[in-house]
């Protein structure tokens, strides 16, 4: 699981992410604090998504890239991947050198085609947009990079490759599929303004949300290839 540590009274005050891990009894394994190297464990960090693949753990979020003034400043996005007993493999801290401090955040990570895929909102304070990053599981370096418009809120994969993704635009939300390198394969157009998550399982996809017509929750039923 992860979470994350919180100044008094809320995230404004500081936010120190982490990710634990539980045996089958509730037991706990390890922690591990999220703290990419040659950063100052001081500014700002925390984990919004896990994937795990073949034992593999990959913890996706941000990191601030501050000064001891102002450690809260200039959110990087981060994939970090933790062996199975916790330590750290790699990290990978994708540095947007063109804009100072902006925010820009892992908000979800999912395996395709036995790869990790990041959807990273980029300049997230006001004209936030999804980039797709493909990553090689071994190194942590970038195979393939792919840009389009919304905010991204989960990212699902697939064995052969697609990907669906759950985004806002930006009063309202979408699904979308998209190729194994980030081309639009379909959209579903305009779903409601509450959805919440997506899964995929068994060759099925369900998306959970509030009834566009006002009346409790509803699920969406798809049919992946």
């Amino acid at each position: 699981m992860a979470g994350g540590d919180t100044g008094c009274c809320d995230a404004s005050a500081g936010q120190d992410g982490w990710i634990r891990a539980f045996g089958g009894n509730g037991g706990l394994l390890w922690t591990n604090r999220f703290e990419p190297p040659g950063i100052p464990s001081r500014t700002q960090d925390l984990v919004w998504d896990l994937a795990v693949h073949r034992r593999a753990v990959y913890a996706a979020g941000y990191v601030a890239i501050g000064t001891a003034e102002e450690p809260w400043k200039d959110h990087e996005a981060v994939v970090a991947r933790l062996t199975p007993g916790g330590s750290l493999a790699w990290t990978h801290v994708f540095r947007d050198r063109g804009i100072q401090d902006d925010f820009d955040t892992v908000r979800s990570i999912t395996i395709a085609a036995g790869r990790p895929v990041a959807a990273i909102e980029q300049n997230g304070v006001e004209s936030a947009w999804t980039r797709f990053v493909g990553l090689r599981p071994e190194t942590g370096a970038v195979r393939w990079s792919k840009g389009t418009n919304g905010w991204p809120a989960v990212v699902e994969g697939t064995a052969g490759g697609s990907l669906y993704l759950l985004s806002r635009h930006p009063e309202t939300y979408r699904l979308r599929e998209f190729g194994p390198r980030g081309g639009l394969v379909w959209s579903s157009g305009d779903l409601g303004r509450w959805l919440a998550d997506l899964s995929i399982a068994a060759g099925r996809m369900s998306l959970v949300g509030a009834n566009p017509t006002g009346a409790g929750s509803r699920v969406w039923r798809y049919i992946v290839s």
